[in-house]
């Protein structure tokens, strides 16, 4: 029943936004706080959209390998650094003399980590010895010098060998105390100048290492934020356009209703007067008319539709050729304001649906003829302009 209910009330709760934000004027409500949103959470995909680019680039045949390589050094390191640091603290009264010194209490963590202290100087080092065995996708050392990866090659397999023979006497050294044998001192005096050998050779790549391991620890969280905000903005995007696009629907429907204004028809191969003058670019032929998609696929295509739609009105494509300067694509209008559409030509709409495509080019058109012939280019002339348009289509 927990489940049911886990699924149903989002799902109960998503519908009835989604029916609630229908009632005008919360539509409006809407589209404001989706567009304001959109705004930062597509700033902040645009900041972090250099993970994106570094999850997708190159041929890679083990995803996440030198991922989980690195965490897993980094966690070694970690432990091998707290106990070396344990070390250090617990010697100095050794070191001193008996001087009365007030140490620091450090959390048990540190304690713990001496128990995995020969473990972790075994796993970093022979993980760095193994790495030649390995794909190169996953090293966490690279090399441009054949010279420089030699003397690094026979570096870590020096401390592998020491490490080696460490873990041999540490071993043994437990055997002999357990047995109360006599070489005890030696195995322990053995096993602490190994210890003493190997620590700073580890210190002298733990501190790359961990370095490493926090980039990608940081470098994986920056990317789940990169998709959360992605996703998030996407989303936010499609509902505010979705909304606007119900609005205009509801405007197409509310001009195509208007009672005052009365369209007469045509006559079939009636003549087609001249338009006044003087129209902006008068005599301009469809095959000048400017169609620039920047890009936008489909775009141009579904331009071609709309003036395909427009040559049963000959009229009327000729007041879009002659009064709309252009056609083209600006996605600039679709950042936060989904979507815009300006008279000067320039479109934030995609074009998508058949019915609105055809309004809003002829709303664009009818700013522009309206302007000059009766010097009112208000939202009013314009949709009389276009529910006119749409009338005379049989759209209406």
């Amino acid at each position: 029943m927990f489940f049911l209910l886990l699924i149903l009330l989002p799902a109960f709760t998503f519908v009835v936004l989604y029916l609630v934000g229908r009632v005008k004027p919360l539509d409006q409500v809407y589209m404001f706080f989706c567009g304001l949103l959109s705004v930062p959470l597509h700033d902040i995909t645009d900041l972090l959209s250099v993970f994106k680019e570094r999850q997708l680039a190159g041929d890679t045949k083990h995803p996440g390998l030198r991922t989980i390589i690195l965490i897993i050094f980094l966690f070694f390191a970690l432990t091998a650094t707290m106990a070396a640091s344990y070390n250090d603290l617990d010697a100095i009264p050794a070191l001193f003399g008996g001087v009365n010194l007030n140490l620091p209490t450090l959390p048990p963590i540190f304690g713990y980590s001496m128990g995995f202290l020969y473990l972790s100087i075994s796993v970093l080092f022979g993980g760095l010895y193994a790495e030649k065995y390995i794909p190169e996708e996953a090293r966490v050392f690279t090399f441009q010098e054949e010279e420089t990866e030699k003397k690094f090659t026979k570096f870590v397999s020096t401390s592998f060998w020491l490490s080696l023979v460490a873990t041999v006497a540490f071993f043994a050294d437990r055997a002999a105390y357990l047995n109360d044998s006599p070489i005890t001192p030696l195995l322990q005096f053995t096993t602490f100048i190994l210890l003493a050998v190997l620590t700073p050779l580890l210190g002298f790549v733990s501190i790359y290492l961990i370095a490493r391991g926090i980039q990608v620890i940081l470098s994986l969280a920056l990317t789940l934020v990169w998709f959360v905000s992605s996703v998030s903005s996407h989303c936010l995007e499609y509902t505010h356009k979705h909304y606007l696009e119900l609005a205009l629907a509801r405007e197409v429907q509310r001009s195509t209703t208007h009672t005052d204004t009365t369209v007469e028809a045509i006559p079939e191969n009636e003549p087609v007067t001249v338009l006044p003058s003087p129209a902006p670019f008068a005599g301009r032929e469809r095959k000048d008319f400017p169609i620039i998609d920047n890009g936008k696929p489909g775009f141009a295509e579904r331009v071609n539709w709309a003036l395909d739609q427009l040559e049963i009105l000959p009229h009327r494509l000729q007041e879009v050729l002659e009064y709309l300067p252009k056609i083209e694509w600006d996605s600039s209008l679709t950042d936060g304001n989904w979507w815009r559409c300006v008279s000067n030509g320039m479109f934030g709409y995609d074009l998508s649906d058949d019915e609105t495509t055809l309004f809003v080019i002829a709303h664009e058109t009818g700013h522009n003829y309206q302007q000059v012939q009766y010097t009112d280019s208000s939202e009013d002339a314009a949709n009389r302009y276009a529910h006119e348009v749409m009338v005379e289509l049989g759209r209406a």
